[in-house]
């Protein structure tokens, strides 16, 4: 039983191992169970994905938003157009905001660094393992790129 128990964590670590060193666009899970070692492949959500699953983030032509989506070629990155001039920050538009942010693998800290931008800062930028997002502030407008690496 105890070398049963240390081939197993051996194997384990092996997995962990090479899940971790992978680096294509999928995120690799071991999941441990008392009889077998199982590898499942979590795929990477597009920008076009997260944007298309933000329930009311997309405006259509006659509505009037603070958020507007002017760019979409391809799923890899878009860049978004938030109006600052009036009150932009409300809840609805910070919520669906933060439920972006939140597909995306950002915290809540991303859209709070952007509320907080001016325009002598120039073009900040915040990543993680699977995206980048870059902005400034241009003319009472923030201007965001989300991109995929």
């Amino acid at each position: 039983m105890k070398k049963l128990l240390t081939i197993l964590l051996c194997m384990t670590l092996v997995l962990s191992f090479v899940a971790c060193s992978s680096n294509d666009s999928t995120e690799d899970k071991v999941e441990v169970t008392e009889d077998k070692v199982e590898v499942v492949e979590e795929k990477v959500m597009t920008i076009l994905e997260a944007i298309n699953s933000v329930e009311g983030l997309r405006n259509t032509e006659h509505e009037r938003t603070y958020v507007n989506i002017w760019h979409l070629a391809n799923d890899d990155y878009a860049n978004l157009e938030i109006n600052t001039e009036d009150d932009v920050w409300n809840y609805d538009t910070c919520d669906k905001l933060n439920q972006l942010h939140s597909k995306l693998g950002f915290s809540g800290a991303l859209l709070e660094k952007m509320k907080d931008t001016r325009s002598l800062d120039g073009t900040l930028t915040d990543e993680n393992e699977n995206y980048k997002v870059t902005w400034k502030l241009n003319d009472l407008k923030l201007l965001v790129i989300y991109e995929m690496k």
